[in-house]
């Protein structure tokens, strides 16, 4: 599974906009977005620490 769809299934799961995670992690939702598409670079390893914490799982939990 990418990034991306680890990140939209782990989001859904929390019940958490795009926009809400954007906000708490100081990011846009557009780019949130676009990471969940597959349209965007993957993210740098502090973003991903950011959205574990934020989504309360591990970082290597992410990345699998």
């Amino acid at each position: 599974m990418s990034f991306g769809k680890k990140l939209k299934e782990l989001r859904k799961k929390k019940k958490l906009t795009l926009k809400a995670v954007a906000d708490v992690i100081g990011s846009s939702k557009g780019y949130l977005s676009g990471i969940e598409h597959g349209k965007v670079n993957p993210p740098s390893d502090r973003f991903v620490r950011r959205i574990a914490r934020l989504l309360g799982v591990g970082e290597t939990e992410m990345l699998r």
